[in-house]
């Protein structure tokens, strides 16, 4: 038994002994335990590293939670934290200039705010972990009803579960989210719309059951048909089942109900992309910047909408380029911004891109692959062939990177070997047909019986 173990068993104890024991409809202490490994690997994927003194609480305090008085203090699961970060977002936004005021008066940047404890509401105060790695994971409490004001900071989770216990049982306990009903006014059929999305969630997150996942949050918006999370799962469980009309209906419910809710925003956008409505992939995505400029993925999905509009300079400027300036350790604005150069004609600043990306995943044969193309532009047939190769060795399976070797086979003469590529290819992706026959680099071969032969139906 651990030390929160022993807390939470004191906790319970003394519970018993107070007035409002009997009122109290939430578990009074309850240990749970800590969240699976694949579950934090989801809040890394999203949030980067994490502080070592939070994973540290984390795995002994698991996802356990108390009551003391109105009030329930509870550990929120990687999912919750992932839901809720852009409710807090919004909260932030609600208030127009508040999030600069904050960045220069306190130099609290809010987006390298998550949150980690609550109650079991989205209104009143936050427990909220610093991701910024000079503070090395403090805790800020937060309270929505008074945004602009920091109510408190920790030094970290395990100093700010201690001053929950020991506040808790004095006449000014250190608040957390209200209770969705209060615990005299308890609404069953909210609390059985909860229980339910959450079992989705598990089917989710630990069974991949997304079909399943998805029956429990029809059974919870029976009993509670405009909660926001709820909507939102549905929508990410449609889109996993590839139902992607009824994911864009629901995505756009969700987003009536909170329309700035920023991982709606992302996901009907990206959604939009895949369904080639452009326009309409690009309004979400422009919201979505607007209230975060700096939203890492919104810039990805309009940087990716520009080029297919063929916009590539806009897509550079306006996506690409800031990505690389976000995260230069990152391949999506270089690899961007390589193909967008590329499309331009401007061999010089692909490579560079290219040789960047590869710096970054040097096992990652397309971007191999894309520059051995444009180093073939280039005239620069060793270097691409070096590259191609290594792709390759990688992945034998790529038609592109045969390609393009047949591409500089022709161009230097090599007819036997640029005939071989180009059976390969054919082999691989047979849909390459109509673009191997009319490649502008098989100029030097077109006319010769091997390449004829190849295209012979």
């Amino acid at each position: 038994m651990n030390k929160y173990q022993k807390q939470l068993e004191e906790h319970a104890l003394w519970a018993k002994t107070q007035d409002w024991y009997n009122r109290a409809k939430e578990p009074y202490a309850i240990f749970k335990s800590p969240p699976l490994s694949e579950e934090i690997d989801q809040l890394k994927a999203k949030f980067g590293d994490l502080p070592a003194s939070y994973l540290k609480t984390l795995a002994e305090f698991g996802l356990s939670e108390f009551t003391y008085d109105c009030y329930t203090a509870k550990m929120l699961s990687p999912q919750e934290i992932i839901t809720s970060y852009d409710i807090i977002q919004d909260d932030m936004d609600f208030n127009d200039g508040l999030r600069e005021d904050m960045l220069e008066e306190d130099g609290v940047d809010f987006y390298k705010f998550i949150p980690v404890m609550a109650g079991k509401g989205v209104d009143g105060a936050w427990a909220l972990l610093d991701l910024s790695e000079e503070n090395n994971g403090q805790i800020l409490h937060w309270d929505t009803d008074q945004p602009g004001d920091i109510e408190s900071t920790f030094e970290n989770l395990e100093a700010f579960i201690s001053e929950l216990f020991e506040r808790s049982r004095t006449d000014e306990p250190l608040p957390l989210t209200n209770n969705v009903e209060s615990s005299v006014f308890y609404n069953s059929a909210t609390e059985t719309a909860k229980t339910l999305n959450q079992k989705s969630v598990i089917e989710a997150t630990q069974n991949q059951d997304y079909q399943k996942a998805l029956e429990y949050t029809q059974l919870a918006l029976e009993h509670d048909s405009t909660n926001v999370e709820t909507l939102y799962n549905q929508a990410y469980y449609l889109y996993q089942l590839n139902q992607l009309d009824l994911a864009e209906k629901t995505y756009r419910q969700v987003l009536e109900i909170a329309p700035y809710y920023q991982m709606a925003l992302f996901n009907l956008s990206h959604l939009l992309l895949g369904k080639n409505k452009l326009e309409e992939a690009k309004l979400y995505s422009e919201q979505l910047l607007q209230i975060n400029p700096m939203h890492y993925k919104a810039l990805v999905i309009k940087g990716a909408i520009l080029f297919q509009q063929k916009k590539y300079k806009e897509a550079i400027e306006e996506a690409y380029k800031i990505l690389t300036e976000i995260n230069p350790e990152d391949i999506a604005g270089w690899q961007g911004m390589g193909l967008c150069y590329s499309w331009l004609g401007d061999n010089e600043n692909a490579i560079i891109c290219n040789k960047k990306a590869v710096e970054i995943q040097p096992k990652n044969y397309m971007i191999l692959a894309d520059l051995g193309s444009n180093l073939n532009n280039a005239q620069k047939y060793e270097e691409a062939l070096l590259h191609l190769n290594r792709s390759i060795t990688i992945n034998d399976k790529y038609y592109y990177s045969y390609y393009c070797k047949a591409c500089v086979f022709s161009l230097t003469n090599q007819l036997e070997e640029a005939i071989s590529m180009i059976k390969k290819v054919l082999e691989l992706e047979p849909n390459q047909f109509e673009h191997l026959k009319n490649e502008p680099d098989f100029e030097n071969i077109r006319n010769s019986d091997a390449f004829k032969q190849c295209f012979a139906k």
